[in-house]
């Protein structure tokens, strides 16, 4: 990019009359910079600049003053350094005409898990990722975002994730924390997918597909997760108990899944869980003040016990647990 170009872009003022007319790719780790470089300075600190300039970056851009220590390259002044990087993205995406999608925090978390098509970016709130891939010369072809603020900024024009023109045809074999499925033409076995979002899957498959997308399997993607229990709360492997925790991080996922088990599997008991200072009111059948007091759970009261947590958090607590009972035994 043309250093002009890149002042004009950024609404920036340049300090220097700098022998170079040219800069290539972006970095915003000085470390990373190397001849040609773009640097943005996030961290606006001198040292950081004159780290890239060591390097061999053309281009500086910092919205704080700064000392040039090297007239022969672009230092450029920046009011505000993030709308100088919305500015900069949205040009770019225009440029290079790439389609630009909206869809919803679990979605993208889902399409991280799908082992995504290199032409797809998938976009969270840091704009450094999009503007490195967007210098160089393998660029994505379509971006998906949860961020709506972000995505009407830079590219206003974004669409939601397309509808499937066909539903995908459910299996006999699935269950509730595995689905099996036939879509376009593809049989995908015993995804660790709940029943209720294959229809987010399919509008995924239906946007990477095109781009020879190679799926083998879902990875965990931190939703509805299952961890089977024995009948004195210890964790055992996947399906060899008949009672388990369901743990969800997200409150609105949460609710949406304690409604669905309530209304689809009325003849099971479902033991709702999520802390007390939420005030879910009767939504919940056991609200708890300390992460400890899940341990006071009974399994044998419950078949599905839906929890408001961070997974991780249950499974060091019931780890915890089993390693207290363990060390009793000696």
């Amino acid at each position: 990019m043309r250093i002009e170009n890149l002042v004009r872009l950024v609404e920036g003022k340049l300090h220097t009359s700098p022998a170079v007319s040219t800069a290539n790719g972006i970095v915003f780790n000085p470390e990373n910079a190397k001849q040609g470089d773009i640097f943005v300075c996030e961290d606006r600190l001198q040292g950081s600049l004159e780290l890239a300039v060591a390097k061999g970056a053309f281009a500086l851009i910092a919205d704080k003053s700064f000392v040039v220590t090297d007239k022969e390259i672009a230092w450029i002044e920046v009011d505000n350094l993030d709308l100088a990087m919305v500015r900069l993205a949205r040009f770019l995406i225009a440029k290079h005409k790439l389609s630009t999608y909206f869809t919803s925090s679990l979605e993208l978390d889902l399409a991280k898990s799908m082992n995504p098509p290199k032409e797809i970016l998938l976009l969270e709130d840091n704009l450094s990722s999009l503007l490195s891939l967007l210098f160089q010369g393998d660029k994505p072809s379509a971006i998906i975002s949860s961020n709506l603020h972000l995505l009407k900024k830079i590219s206003p024009q974004y669409l939601a994730l397309p509808n499937t023109l066909k539903p995908a045809l459910a299996l006999p074999l699935s269950t509730l924390f595995q689905s099996s499925f036939v879509f376009e033409g593809r049989f995908y076995k015993n995804l660790f997918l709940p029943p209720f979002w294959i229809d987010s899957f399919t509008k995924l498959a239906s946007l990477f597909t095109p781009l020879n997308w190679r799926f083998s399997s879902l990875r965990p993607f931190g939703h509805f997760v299952p961890i089977f229990v024995n009948a004195h709360l210890v964790a055992k492997s996947f399906g060899s108990t008949t009672q388990a925790l369901i743990v969800e991080p997200d409150v609105n996922l949460f609710l949406m899944q304690a409604k669905y088990l309530k209304k689809n599997y009325p003849k099971i008991s479902i033991k709702t869980c999520a802390p007390a200072k939420m005030d879910l009111g009767t939504e919940i059948d056991f609200a708890y003040n300390s992460i400890e007091d899940l341990l006071n759970l009974n399994p044998q009261t419950f078949r599905y016990a839906p929890i408001l947590e961070d997974p991780s958090i249950i499974e060091s607590l019931l780890q915890e647990k089993k390693s207290s009972k363990q060390s009793h035994l000696f």
